[in-house]
């Protein structure tokens, strides 16, 4: 019960911390976190990136990586409340929490199950409320707007680049790579000793080079043009959807999935758990058109 209490009010002050700083890269992301839930914490490597992914997932900030660098900047002013088959409430502020006692559960938690955001899962269902539609209506169509996801390019265009990673789909990991090397196709990131990574998709065998410019539809794009299957992108076990965690998919498909879920897990793999059956069936019917398969 303390070490829930403690979460309580870690989660007020660093939501506080957030608005008072307003905007910043992923360091001063990292400061609040100190600031806010003790170096005992945030001393482990994985607890900031995963309470970033969460907080982008719930709504408790905005996040870009456009410039080749983690940004966040606040998205709220106040308490959260999302609208859906699984209406939760997320606390910001120390009233929250104390109109809510007892009732508080963990929303998000990492590998092994601490908690990384709280609120609640409220009983009554809102139909009609935005997450409540398919997702085909609220995600564009990729032949819509591929034209503003990248230009054409490679690794090869940019010859100053240092460090080259290929994702492996089977391993869920980037791995080290030669750019002389590289044949098939391919989603691979470069960077050189003091940018950010940048990402392309490449086939060379048939011609194609491309160098994305909105990096969260990267593995959307890479399942588009490569032969990918939609187990690249994520698996659907029962009523949970999983998939890697380098898996960047476009925000409004994360806050989609957590609208219709009960809770997620944030580990190697990012799990959103009891996912309300409209909405299984809502991604699979957007990514399996797509391609003209059968859902």
């Amino acid at each position: 019960m303390q070490d829930r209490c403690s979460h309580e009010n870690a989660q007020s002050r660093f939501s506080a911390l957030l608005r008072y700083y307003g905007h910043g890269d992923f360091a001063r992301f990292c400061r609040a976190a100190d600031l806010a839930y003790g170096l005992e914490s945030t001393q482990n490597q994985f607890f900031s990136p995963n309470l970033l992914l969460a907080a982008q997932i719930t709504g408790i900030c905005e996040v870009s990586t456009s410039g080749g660098s983690t940004e966040w900047w606040t998205s709220h002013s106040g308490d959260i409340c999302i609208n859906s088959r699984r209406r939760k409430e997320i606390g910001t502020s120390d009233a929250w929490f104390k109109s809510n006692e007892g009732g508080v559960v963990p929303l998000v938690v990492d590998a092994s199950g601490a908690p990384l955001i709280l609120g609640k899962v409220a009983n009554a269902s809102v139909p009609g409320c935005f997450f409540d539609r398919s997702l085909k209506e609220i995600l564009p169509k990729f032949e819509h707007i591929e034209r503003q996801l990248f230009n054409t390019g490679s690794v090869a265009d940019d010859p100053g680049r240092r460090e080259t990673e290929i994702y492996c789909t089977t391993s869920g990991r980037w791995i080290t790579a030669t750019p002389k090397l590289m044949t098939g196709p391919k989603l691979l990131r470069s960077r050189d000793q003091y940018s950010g990574w940048s990402l392309y998709v490449q086939h060379p065998e048939v011609g194609l080079g491309l160098r994305i410019t909105q990096p969260e539809w990267a593995f959307v794009t890479a399942y588009h043009v490569l032969p990918w299957a939609i187990e690249n992108l994520y698996r659907v076990r029962g009523n949970d959807i999983e998939f890697y965690r380098p898996v960047r998919l476009p925000v409004i498909v994360l806050r989609t999935l957590f609208a219709a879920a009960s809770a997620v897990t944030i580990g190697p793999t990012v799990c959103f758990r009891n996912v309300h059956e409209f909405c299984i069936a809502g991604i699979n019917n957007y990514f399996a058109n797509a391609r003209g398969l059968k859902p």
